[in-house]
């Protein structure tokens, strides 16, 4: 598994009625310094995500039951 996040082969990971982790894409894109304003070229990167389970999402909104 660590080697496929490695070289990012991993699409998506899930675990039932808990969630599961995918990869994001980021593109390059031109940003700006705040400070001096200056552009700058931010590269491409990937980045993990987390989308909750629909039953870890109702535990825990859970209106104070137990559960």
């Amino acid at each position: 598994m660590r080697s496929r996040l490695r070289w990012r082969t991993v699409i998506a990971l899930s675990c039932a009625d808990f969630g599961s982790f995918s990869v994001r894409r980021r593109n390059a894109r031109v940003g700006r310094n705040p400070r001096t304003g200056a552009t700058v070229n931010v590269e491409e990167k990937f980045l993990p995500f987390f989308k909750t389970g629909k039953e870890l999402r109702e535990r825990l909104n859970a209106d104070g039951e137990e559960g």
